[in-house]
């Protein structure tokens, strides 16, 4: 089993180990070192995952990876790019300025920031630094607020190893980089704290219906093609419809149910249970 090949850059794997509980300690490090804001602050969030409200009636539902609570209002939402689709940082901004406008009470005396941190699995911005800010400012770099901000995580810089390298960011971004299970042990035994990261892997890996999930949209990735409504056409030789209501189409009604108890037992999010089998969030919390 140390000889599978894993893929954390997948939509689904990185969404089941990093919304994990297992997964707290090393993402609270990440904010931290990404964004400045407090350890101490980090540790009172709430972090969730939910899907984001539509703009339009005819959109669909898009969930966020990881959504971060503040004490005080403000949220981080954060968001892995595994590869650059049309105007996906676009959208992605839309929706982080959805969050900060319908979160923000009418009457407030200090306003709640939102951060948007964008996690690339490709280089789309000419800086060799692994950390790129942006936020709303002059040509004379004079900073209009600091309601909105938006960080740009470029693994591939992250990983090159520098002088003055931010050691946990490096770690992070090798961790992801890992391609085997075997990788991941020999990585989570040289640091301690991505162990339960390895342990959650082995966990969804020795699970037969994720695996069918994850080995299928492994096996058809070259052939993801994203529609307007952000649908995804996998399998032109199986026919395997994936996105048209969000998820996953697998099976009968009967398959669907059975899917979403096992994945349930083995504690994955009811979001991605959700998207990985057409149920409602309800249905899967009254399994």
């Amino acid at each position: 089993m140390l000889e599978k090949k894993i893929n954390l850059c997948n939509d689904i794997l990185f969404k089941a180990v990093f919304q994990s509980e297992e997964a707290r300690g090393v993402m609270i490090t990440f904010l931290n070192h990404i964004t400045s804001i407090p350890r101490e602050e980090l540790e009172r969030a709430s972090f969730v995952t939910m899907e984001l409200p539509k703009l339009s009636q005819k959109e669909k539902g898009k969930k966020v990876d990881l959504l971060v609570k503040l004490k005080g209002g403000s949220r981080i939402i954060v968001e892995l790019n595994a590869w650059k689709s049309k105007n996906i940082f676009e959208k992605n901004t839309q929706y982080a300025f959805h969050q900060s406008i319908s979160n923000t009470p009418k009457k407030v005396k200090v306003y709640p920031t939102t951060i948007l941190i964008n996690i690339n699995n490709f280089k789309h911005i000419d800086t060799k630094d692994p950390v790129v800010l942006f936020r709303p400012s002059s040509k004379e770099n004079q900073i209009e607020t600091n309601l909105y901000q938006s960080y740009h995580f470029i693994l591939a810089n992250a990983r090159i190893k520098r002088y003055n390298e931010d050691k946990e960011l490096r770690k992070f971004a090798q961790f992801l980089s890992c391609k085997t299970l075997e990788e991941a042990k020999e990585f989570g035994k040289e640091f301690e704290e991505y162990m339960p990261l390895y342990q959650k892997l082995c966990r969804l890996l020795r699970n037969e219906d994720f695996l069918t999930v994850y080995d299928r949209e492994e096996t058809h990735k070259e052939e993801i093609a994203y529609s307007k409504e952000e649908g995804i056409a996998i399998g032109k030789s199986e026919g395997i419809a994936i996105g048209k209501s969000e998820g996953i189409a697998i099976g009968k009604s009967e398959e669907k149910t059975e899917i979403a108890r096992n994945f349930k037992h083995d504690g994955i999010p009811v979001e991605v249970i959700s998207k990985n089998t057409g149920l409602t969030t309800e249905q899967i919390r009254m399994l």
